[in-house]
């Protein structure tokens, strides 16, 4: 059995879809963070363009107040990449990547260069986590701005 043929290849085209989109959930994570928490709070006119659009503006709200539908996603995905690594350091990462002597957890370029795709079911648990790490990191871009807003919004 090729490693390629374990669940008919969905991790395979898990992989490949984070190599993809990867760049994409970052750079989009930067706009939304720009966009929506650091321009509006040093900026009247797009504050008040934000409060014709009310789900966004709760948000922006929500957000820049530091308030608990901001802080506690923001913790989940702190404590989950802790976990992911664990597991990771724990069980092995797929394909032999030792994760003390690699620094931790591979890139998605990494991932799919040297064919780092699971062939157990532990190893598929490991990967499976890191697939949701790597979509859930959209929302590590957007603290830098959230918290300078935040920053931003006291000192007025």
């Amino acid at each position: 059995m090729k490693k390629t043929d374990y669940c008919n290849g969905f991790f395979l085209k898990a992989g490949k879809f984070i190599l993809i989109t990867e760049k994409k959930f970052m750079f989009f994570g930067i706009f939304f963070g720009l966009f929506l928490f650091f321009i509006p709070s040093i900026h009247g006119g797009m504050q008040q363009f934000l409060k014709g659009i009310p789900l966004l503006y709760s948000a922006f709200e929500s957000a820049t107040k530091l308030e608990n539908t901001f802080v506690y996603p923001m913790l989940i995905v702190t404590i989950y990449n802790a976990v992911v690594l664990q597991v990771a350091i724990k069980r092995g990462f797929p394909g032999g990547w030792d994760t003390n002597i690699e620094n931790g957890l591979p890139t998605a370029k990494e991932v799919n260069d040297r064919m780092l795709f699971p062939s157990s079911k532990n190893e598929a648990i490991v990967f499976s986590l890191w697939v949701i790490l790597k979509i859930m990191a959209i929302f590590i871009w957007t603290w830098p701005f959230l918290l300078l807003g935040y920053f931003l919004r006291i000192g007025k």
